[in-house]
C-alpha cells in the first residue's frame, strides 16, 4: 500500500471509498486489524513520544485527518488524495456494518457519552449491530476481553486511545474484534455535544477556526496543529534536508 511520509509518520494515500474497502477486507479476515487517523497535532506529539509514533506506523489503516497533511503532502511533492476525517470515516464504517451485518462496541468519552452517540447512530443506522457501550470512569475500567463486536471504536483521546489499543490487541483479536479505531472527539460531534462546523468551512480547511470560537480552552493545541506544524514542515523541507547533505 502506498505510504506517505509526513515528519516521519506514514500516511495510507486513499480516498474514503478506498479506505472503506481495505476495511471491509479487514472485517471478512481472521486478524485483528489497527486503524489510526493521525492529524497534525498527532503527529507533533509523536516526534516527542517515540513509543507513540512507533505505534501509529504499526497501524494497519493511517489515514489523513487534517487539511495540514494535505497541504504538507503537496509541499513535499508527494501529494495525498484526499483528507479523511475520523468523524467521516467512523460514520462510513457504521453504514459498512449496518449493509454487512457486522457490529460496532463504542468504548470512551465523557460519562454518558457513548450511550448518547449509540442513540444517535442508531437514528442513522436503523439496523446497525450496537454491541455495546462504555463511557466516563466505566470506559476506564473496561476490560477489552469484554468486547465482542466486529469493530472497536475508542474515544480516549490521543496519544492514549491508539497506546490503549496497541496494548490491548491481543486481548481485543481473541475477543473478536477485526478492526479496532482510536477516534478521539468524535463521539462529541455525533452525539451532539458539540456542534460540527459547516461544510464550507470542512472543505477550506478552516474546521479548526469554528472548534476554536467553541472551545476557546483549546487554543495551546490549536496553535500547535496550524502554526507549529507548518513551521516544522518548513524546516524539514528547507533546513533539515540541507542538514543531511
Amino acid at each position: 500500500m502506498n505510504k506517505i511520509d509526513i515528519l516521519s509518520v506514514k500516511i495510507d494515500n486513499l480516498t474514503l471509498p478506498e479506505a472503506v474497502g481495505k476495511t471491509e477486507q479487514f472485517l471478512n479476515s481472521d486478524k485483528f486489524h489497527f486503524v489510526a487517523t493521525p492529524n497534525p497535532e498527532i503527529i507533533l506529539a509523536a516526534r516527542k513520544d517515540e513509543e507513540f509514533r512507533k505505534i501509529l506506523n504499526s497501524a494497519d489503516l493511517a489515514l489523513a485527518d487534517g487539511v495540514g497533511l494535505i497541504l504538507a503532502s503537496h509541499f513535499f511533492k508527494t501529494p495525498l488524495k484526499q483528507r479523511i476525517s475520523g468523524v467521516d470515516f467512523m460514520l462510513a464504517l457504521c453504514g459498512l456494518a449496518e449493509n454487512s451485518g457486522k457490529s460496532v462496541f463504542l468504548l470512551g468519552g465523557e460519562e454518558g457519552i457513548a450511550e448518547k452517540t449509540a442513540q444517535e447512530l442508531k437514528k442513522r443506522f436503523p439496523r446497525l449491530k450496537i454491541a455495546g457501550t462504555a463511557s466516563g470512569t466505566k470506559a476506564d475500567n473496561f476490560h477489552a476481553k469484554n468486547i465482542r463486536a466486529d469493530i472497536l471504536f475508542a474515544a480516549f483521546g490521543a496519544p492514549k486511545q491508539e497506546k490503549w489499543i496497541f496494548a490491548n490487541s491481543a486481548a481485543l483479536q481473541s475477543a473478536g474484534v477485526k478492526t479496532a479505531m482510536g477516534v478521539g472527539g468524535a463521539f462529541d460531534i455525533i452525539s451532539g455535544r458539540l456542534p460540527r462546523a459547516p461544510l464550507f468551512l470542512r472543505q477550506i480547511g478552516l474546521e479548526w477556526l469554528r472548534r476554536l470560537i467553541l472551545e476557546p480552552a483549546r487554543i495551546k493545541r490549536i496553535f500547535n496543529a496550524v502554526i507549529l506544524f507548518s513551521l516544522m514542515i518548513i524546516w524539514r523541507k528547507f533546513f533539515y534536508a540541507q542538514n543531511r547533505h
